[in-house]
C-alpha cells in the first residue's frame, strides 16, 4: 500500500478545495512532467534568444547623429515659427531598419520621420507659436527608443546628440515697403532736379 499525498491549494483561488493524488500516480507521471517541463524551458530559452537577436538587430551601436537646423518665421505677423532639422544617423555595422529617432524641445517630444530612400536620413519638424519659444536659441536633444521612453516617463537620459540653432526673427517695428521707398526717393530726386533747372 503506497502512502498518499495531499495537496491543499490556495484558499483564494480554489476555495479550500483538496486535490488527492496517489504516490503511484505521481511517480508514474514524473517522466512526462519532466519532459513537458524541459520542453517549456527549451521553448522559453529559444524565445529569449530570438528576442535578443531582434533587439541586437534593432540596436544602433556607437550611434552618431549629425544634422542641420533651419527655421522659418511668418514674415507678416510673426506669430508662428517652424523649425526643421535634417538628420543623419551613423551606426557601427550600418543603420538598422526602422530605427526610431526622437527629438526633444522645450519639454515636448517629437518623432523623426524616416526616409524611405536612405535609412540613415531623418527629419524633424516643429511648428509652434512664436510666443511658445523660450528664446531665439533652439536646442534639439535627440534620443533613441530607450532614451525616449525614459524622458517620456520623466526620467533623465543622455541624448545621442544636441543640435543648436538661432532663429532670426524679422524686424517687428513699423514696416516700410521697399518699392514705395524707391518711388518716393525717385520723385524727390526728379523734383530736386526740376527745381535746380528752373533756377538756371
Amino acid at each position: 500500500m503506497f502512502p498518499q499525498l495531499f495537496f491543499i491549494s490556495d484558499a483564494r483561488s480554489s476555495g479550500l478545495s483538496i486535490i488527492l493524488c496517489h504516490l503511484r500516480f505521481c511517480l508514474s507521471s514524473a517522466k512526462h512532467f519532466t519532459a513537458a517541463k524541459m520542453q517549456g524551458i527549451l521553448l522559453s530559452f529559444l524565445g529569449l534568444v530570438s528576442l535578443s537577436m531582434v533587439a541586437a538587430q534593432s540596436a544602433c551601436s556607437g550611434a552618431e547623429v549629425k544634422g542641420t537646423v533651419v527655421s522659418s518665421v511668418d514674415s507678416t505677423i510673426s506669430q508662428h515659427t517652424v523649425v526643421v532639422a535634417d538628420l543623419e544617423l551613423k551606426c557601427k555595422g550600418g543603420v538598422p531598419a526602422n530605427f526610431a529617432l526622437y527629438a526633444e524641445f522645450n519639454g515636448k517630444l517629437y518623432s523623426a520621420a524616416h526616409s524611405k530612400e536612405n535609412p540613415a536620413k531623418y527629419q524633424v519638424s516643429i511648428a509652434e507659436e512664436s510666443a511658445n519659444f523660450p528664446s531665439s536659441d533652439v536646442q534639439l536633444r535627440l534620443f533613441d527608443e530607450e532614451g525616449y521612453q525614459l524622458v517620456k516617463k520623466g526620467g533623465v537620459a543622455k541624448p545621442l546628440a544636441t543640435l543648436s540653432h538661432s532663429i532670426r526673427y524679422p524686424y517687428s517695428g513699423f514696416g516700410v515697403n521697399s518699392e514705395l521707398l524707391v518711388v518716393v526717393l525717385g520723385a524727390a530726386a526728379v523734383y530736386y532736379a526740376h527745381g535746380i533747372r528752373s533756377r538756371l
